[in-house]
Order: structure tokens, then C-alpha cells, then sequence
């Protein structure tokens, strides 16, 4: 997997939370066990996130059901990516 064209693809969608198509960023989502303290999940686990939001993640944590919506989010574009994969085609 091509990992710079994977964050490009995750910079082209709308924000998982709001919608907004301005200014996305890769939201790194930390899964336990994923990775260690303070250190950055991979790449592969983004989702995107305008930069509002994931400015008030990054300084107030999640609010509400953002954790679940960002988690479910997650799982549809990993799974999209593993049916590329299934497919044959190539996967960024």
C-alpha cells in the first residue's frame, strides 16, 4: 500500500464528523494496543476530519458519539481498502 496516496485519498474526503470539504486533515485514530505511548498510530489508520474538528479532538478529546462515528468510519474505509485488495485492484 502505497501510504502517501492512502493520506491523499483520506485528504479528499469530507470530514467523518461535520461533513465539510475545507481543510481536511488525517485523523490518526488510536485502537488499543495499536501503538505505544505517545507514539503516532500508522498511517493506514485514518480517517478524515476538517481542521476544526480535529483541532477540538486534539484539545477537548471526543464529544458525544464523535469516538463511535470516527471508529465506524474507520472500519468502512479499511474495509473498502480490503475489498480493492480482494478485487485485484490496486490499493493506492
Amino acid at each position: 500500500m502505497n501510504l502517501d496516496a492512502h493520506l491523499r485519498h483520506i485528504r479528499s474526503l469530507p470530514c467523518v464528523l461535520c461533513g465539510s470539504r475545507e481543510r481536511i486533515h488525517a485523523h490518526h485514530v488510536r485502537l488499543a494496543g495499536s501503538c505505544g505511548i505517545a507514539t503516532k498510530p500508522p498511517d493506514h489508520q485514518t480517517v478524515p476530519l476538517c481542521e476544526e474538528c480535529h483541532a477540538v479532538i486534539h484539545t477537548s478529546g471526543y464529544r458525544g458519539d464523535e469516538r463511535e462515528r470516527v471508529l465506524e468510519a474507520l472500519a468502512m474505509l479499511q474495509g473498502e481498502i480490503l475489498a480493492m485488495a480482494l478485487s485485484g485492484e490496486e490499493v493506492f
